[in-house]
């Protein structure tokens, strides 16, 4: 079932043109990934499916109606957004961020229900961080935070979730926790859009990639047949080659490692021996 939707959106600020002719489809149960190097436009894209941008010409839909018929509160029971790690103002508990969620429900200063904290802390539970509720925003790890948000967005009753390069800033070890819990979402039929820098998480997990190059779609289907040597290359500018780790499985390396002829690290050696 299809989720969220562009079709042929055009957009830009004054004289300068940022999107052109920008189709594509999230569907029910789907990964899709988003991949341009800075400035290709990503960012814009995902403010016109949330409403906060209106695009010049064509149109975006959430559950096959135009956003622009949704009110705000509606559209947010539909599409819930997911930004980048960051800091809080205010030394808010872990089950206060997560309750943001549900204004989409009470009202921005409607009183919170007993519904409501069992939602928020449903949430919590579902992305194994039930544990965190009482605890400080501020106090808890980077990967907490994200899954935080997360958990904030599902409190929030979408079934649709739009994120904003969600695993900039983590560390390696907190990027596959968090992947993994986007990965067990869409399994359970949530719709996922998601930008991010790291071709290899594309790789591993998306259902679909776009390719957004000077805010134009590139490229646009399935990872093993979208996103090949060539058109990473011409998409970030750089020599890039896609290496097999398995038959199902590849990573992206620069040209010049795979063509070292000797490795760094002779067998035996320990370099930080000393």
């Amino acid at each position: 079932m299809e989720k969220l939707s562009a079709r042929s959106v055009h957009f830009g600020y004054a004289a300068h043109a940022v999107l052109h002719d920008v189709s594509l489809a999230v569907h029910e149960g789907e990964v899709f990934c988003l991949l341009g190097p800075n400035g290709s436009g990503k960012t814009s894209l995902l403010k016109i499916f949330l409403g906060l941008l209106r695009p010049r010409s064509g149109f975006v839909l959430a559950e096959g109606r135009p956003v622009e018929v949704w009110s705000p509160k509606e559209l947010a029971r539909q599409v819930a957004y997911v930004p980048q790690l960051h800091r809080m103002a205010f030394a808010y508990r872990v089950l206060d961020v997560v309750l943001m969620g549900r204004m989409a429900h009470s009202g921005l200063f409607g009183r919170m229900r007993g519904e409501d904290e069992t939602a928020a802390r449903e949430a919590l539970e579902r992305l194994d961080i039930g544990h965190l509720a009482a605890k400080s925003y501020a106090e808890i790890s980077g990967g907490e935070r994200q899954l935080t948000l997360i958990a904030r967005a599902l409190a929030q009753g979408a079934k649709t979730l739009v994120m904003d390069e969600p695993l900039n800033g983590l560390d390696y070890g907190n990027q596959l926790r968090v992947l993994e819990r986007i990965t067990h979402l869409a399994a359970e039929g949530y719709a996922i859009l998601k930008t991010t820098h790291f071709p290899d998480h594309a790789l591993w997990m998306a259902s679909k990639v776009a390719l957004l190059r000077q805010g134009r779609i590139a490229a646009c289907g399935p990872p093993a047949e979208v996103m090949t040597s060539r058109m990473l290359s011409e998409l970030y500018q750089a020599d890039i080659r896609l290496a097999p780790v398995s038959p199902e499985l590849r990573v992206c390396l620069p040209l010049s490692v795979l063509e070292q002829e000797t490795s760094l690290v002779s067998p035996g050696r320990n370099l930080c021996a000393g």
